[in-house]
């Protein structure tokens, strides 16, 4: 389904599916190849707006199993927001659009 006609249902059911293949360890690491990267090279049109850490053990991307395009990723230390940061969140759900906003967090 393209990401502009999900629902925010949709699109959190998509990155659950996701998130159970990289817990079961059987990701299929969508949309990666360089056929998918050049149709981004006009647009984006993520279905998912997602605030986390810095940290460079969580990787939004792989934790959900997506690929390049489908999640709009906007990171910070701590996830300390700022007016930038709230800018980049905006740009996300005004401009690309996205149906859903994930703010995702994380243990040691």
């Amino acid at each position: 389904m393209p990401a502009r006609n999900m629902t925010p249902q949709q699109a959190l059911e998509h990155l659950m599916e996701g998130n159970k293949r990289f817990v079961a360890d059987t990701p299929s690491h969508p949309n990666q190849n360089s056929k998918h990267r050049s149709t981004l090279t006009d647009h984006q049109h993520p279905y998912a707006t997602l605030f986390g850490c810095a940290d460079s053990r969580v990787a939004a991307e792989m934790i959900f199993d997506v690929g390049l395009g489908e999640m709009f990723v906007v990171r910070t230390a701590g996830q300390v927001t700022d007016a930038l940061t709230i800018g980049s969140l905006e740009y996300g759900a005004s401009n690309l659009g996205t149906p859903l906003l994930i703010v995702l967090g994380h243990d040691s």
